[in-house]
């Protein structure tokens, strides 16, 4: 179940190309003409989940330390922008059934920027490290191999205004995926994607979009077939007041398996965001259809709804949820996520927060729910200037 990466801290990132012969020549630029300057950042979170597996019939409850530090070298020019962000975490898992050891998760971030009276050119290429399993990675496969997931993304863009109502967007992307544990069963996963997008400004206060994108996409199994997806989709953004903005967009996908015929399906995605004056109110719901980890076509529904409160400078509270269904060949899973937050600014460069998160899932098999809070102390300062 993809959707609970983000909740159990396994995320995977996300990765995208560009030509690099188009990109590398908009970036020879001078670097001693920027103005630089460089951020430190370090922070300390401790979580306590009474269910980290979230298995019902085994519920095992652990206090999850993880400390992390990072750097922000920027260097901003008149008509370009190097940034740099490594970033260092340490993670350790206590009083859980099987206690982990301090472990090392290193990444990173590269960002380029270059642009001209009409265009724009961007890349950003990122590393990631994070643990990984057999058992979570192969069905079927229950061992005890345990290593590294390795996650390589190059994105490019180029944006280009034609004129004061037409901009054209093409962005091309590679993601890649590798991992160290000693499995047969496990090969890199490669996703490359190109997509095209016009957007036209209707009004001052409606804007159209026409989206058209091609997807390869090979698995991280050897017997499994790789897929090749299009996409496309007609959208607009729309500020009906002050206050409120609305955004929908619909379309379809088209797959196109290597051993099999053409198929295509309904995608659709709504949003709306309303604005007070220290209130936000944010909702969105969609349906996608996309390859998963192991190759199959996941066809995902969610919903999810956001309030955030600025009490004053120092507090701001926030509460967001979200479900998601999801529906493939194995059947129907869901997962519902509510977590309300507090933030508080403790002073210039230290600040707090304190948030606490209920999950509760659902498949074929199982349900199973889980209770985490999680404080965390963050600082940050400019080293330069």
């Amino acid at each position: 179940m993809w959707w609970l990466g983000s909740a159990i801290g396994r995320s995977r990132a996300p990765l995208w190309l560009l030509p690099l012969g188009v990109v590398v020549a908009g970036f020879c630029v001078p670097a001693l003409a920027a103005d630089w300057s460089l951020k430190f950042g370090a922070s300390q979170s401790l979580t306590l989940d009474d269910n980290i597996d979230l298995e019902e019939d085994n519920r095992d409850t652990a206090l999850m330390s993880s400390t992390a530090f990072d750097l922000d070298l920027l260097a901003l020019g008149k008509t370009y922008k190097i940034e740099l962000m490594p970033r260092v975490s340490f993670q350790k898992t206590f009083f859980s059934e099987e206690p982990d050891d301090w472990s090392y998760f290193p990444s990173g971030t590269l960002l380029l920027s270059k642009w001209t009276k009409r265009t724009t050119y961007d890349l950003v290429a990122t590393y990631a490290r994070s643990e990984a399993s057999s058992n979570e990675l192969v069905d079927g496969v229950f061992t005890e191999d345990e290593g590294d997931q390795l996650s390589y993304a190059v994105t490019g863009t180029i944006t280009n205004r034609v004129n004061h109502r037409n901009t054209l967007i093409w962005s091309n992307a590679l993601n890649l995926v590798d991992y160290t544990l000693p499995s047969d069963d496990l090969v890199p996963s490669l996703t490359a994607t190109s997509t095209g997008t016009w957007r036209r400004e209707m009004s001052e206060l409606v804007t159209g979009n026409l989206t058209g994108s091609v997807q390869y996409y090979e698995p991280d199994s050897p017997t499994l077939d790789s897929r090749l997806l299009y996409r496309a989709t007609v959208g607009a953004t729309a500020r009906l007041s002050k206050r409120l903005t609305v955004t929908a967009a619909a379309g379809g996908v088209f797959l196109d398996p290597e051993n099999d015929s053409l198929t295509a399906d309904v995608i659709w995605n709504v949003a709306a965001d309303y604005k007070l004056k220290t209130t936000n109110y944010t909702f969105s719901a969609a349906r996608d259809l996309s390859p998963s980890q192991d190759g199959t076509l996941d066809d995902t529904y969610s919903a999810r709804l956001g309030v955030s409160h600025q009490v004053n400078d120092m507090l701001s509270i926030a509460l967001s949820s979200s479900y998601v269904l999801q529906r493939d060949e194995e059947g129907d899973s869901s997962a519902f996520i509510v977590s309300p937050s507090l933030n508080y600014q403790l002073s210039r460069d230290w600040t707090s927060s304190l948030s606490y998160r209920y999950i509760e899932t659902e498949d074929e098999i199982e349900e199973a729910y889980s209770n985490a809070v999680t404080l965390t102390l963050s600082y940050g300062t400019y080293l330069i200037p």
